[in-house]
């Protein structure tokens, strides 16, 4: 395992900060106040500061793109309901996508993250992962662990989820995790806590077995390194490179460069290929719509002027031209999306409205903001729905005042 400095954050990020120095998954020293000590702890040593349990939700996403960047902009309109708080004042942290479509997620304060950071700054320590407390502790093979110590009770019963009270609340901890299991009893693994002080609880588990570790800390140093786990250093809060070893071989980051240029000529390439593709297929679908409303023209030349014409005759020279314009207007904003499908289309009365079928809510998202950045019209997207793998929504195209 190495060499490590684990820190135990508190609920407060004023308080002192404990701190245990472990070799071989075992406690070599330890002490109260790791920002009093400062860097000499981590000399030689991983350093991995641990979140206190009550202060992370570990829970589950449902997201429909498999992209990292898409999940990362979803997962928190995933759990906005789920939520009390404004999600603009969380950290969302998430790990690999499943099988099943879930993406299990670390939700923590921002505000609070924020504070830890700094602290640990100041004191010249900077942690190379920040690991919620549950997720700190080793995961028995198919089984779940109970730890606790003098104030807190913590559970991890899964490789991704677990629970945190306080240490007289244990009961209520275990019952309100088994409510939610929905597979066969658990083996339950404890530490610090004798089987008694489970009550009636104790048939709910299929075993129960003592620990090999004595106590919650000597549990803490002997977890592993490469246990599933989620690092709450993301996104904003991403730990950066070490600037000192950057250039210790600089074949390397002239490599990287030459790939990257070759990925951005591909990339640009591929759009331009994409662009054209699409405008066949726009093209296609203008086509298909003026034959669908005028089915007496039997040669088409240029669809947007002959339907220009039908529509004017029909409503008077006026409705046509504005259903035109609205339809240009959304095709303007569609250019630069990428995997939509038009579900269905319908003019009436001066308002456009468009069904649409786009991998992931972000990009109804940027389609939002392009709309708003158009002169001349009014654009409102209605309610979406994830639907098997894929989001769906409507569009609404309006002049202003219609």
């Amino acid at each position: 395992m190495g060499a490590r400095l684990l820190l135990r954050l508190p609920d407060d990020p004023a308080a002192p900060v404990a701190w245990l120095a472990c070799d071989a998954g075992r406690i070599t020293a330890r002490g109260t106040d790791a920002l009093a000590e400062g860097t000499s702890l981590a000399d030689g040593r991983r350093v991995i500061a641990i979140a206190p349990g009550s202060s992370v939700l570990l829970t589950r996403a449902a997201v429909p793109s498999r992209k990292p960047q898409h999940i990362r902009r979803a997962v928190p309109y995933a759990l906005e309901e789920r939520l009390a708080a404004d999600v603009a004042s969380l950290h969302f942290a998430h790990g690999l996508r499943e099988a099943d479509g879930t993406v299990p997620v670390a939700v923590i304060d921002r505000a609070l993250l924020d504070a830890w950071l700094t602290a640990l700054d100041t004191a010249g320590l900077a942690p190379e992962a920040l690991l919620p407390e549950p997720l700190a502790l080793p995961q028995p093979n198919g089984g779940w662990l109970l730890a606790c110590d003098a104030e807190r009770a913590v559970l991890r019963s899964g490789p991704y989820i677990g629970y945190a009270l306080d240490r007289d609340e244990v009961t209520a901890l275990l019952r309100g995790a088994l409510a939610e299991n929905d597979g066969p009893s658990p083996e339950l693994t404890l530490c610090g806590l004798d089987p008694e002080e489970l009550g009636a609880l104790r048939g709910q588990f299929a075993a129960l077995t003592p620990a090999e570790a004595p106590d919650f800390e000597s549990l803490l140093a002997s977890a592993s390194a490469e246990q599933p786990a989620i690092d709450l250093l993301q996104g904003e809060f991403a730990r950066e490179a070490d600037g000192g070893s950057r250039w210790q071989d600089w074949r390397q980051p002239l490599a990287l460069a030459a790939c990257l240029l070759v990925l951005l000529f591909g990339e640009r390439l591929w759009q331009v290929q994409r662009m054209g593709a699409e405008s066949a297929r726009l093209e296609a679908q203008m086509h298909a719509i003026l034959r669908d409303s005028a089915p007496g023209i039997t040669r088409i030349v240029d669809p947007v002027a002959q339907l220009r014409q039908q529509l004017e005759a029909r409503r008077g020279g006026t409705g046509g031209a504005r259903f035109l314009d609205l339809l240009a207007t959304s095709g303007e904003a569609l250019a630069a999306e990428s995997d939509w499908q038009l579900a269905s289309l319908n003019y009436r009365d001066g308002t456009l409205q468009l069904q649409l079928r786009m991998p992931g809510f972000d990009h109804f998202e940027r389609l939002r903001g392009r709309f708003a950045t158009l002169a001349g019209v009014e654009a409102e997207i209605g309610s979406l729905g994830s639907v098997e793998g894929e989001v769906r929504g409507s569009v609404t195209l309006r002049e202003p005042g219609a």
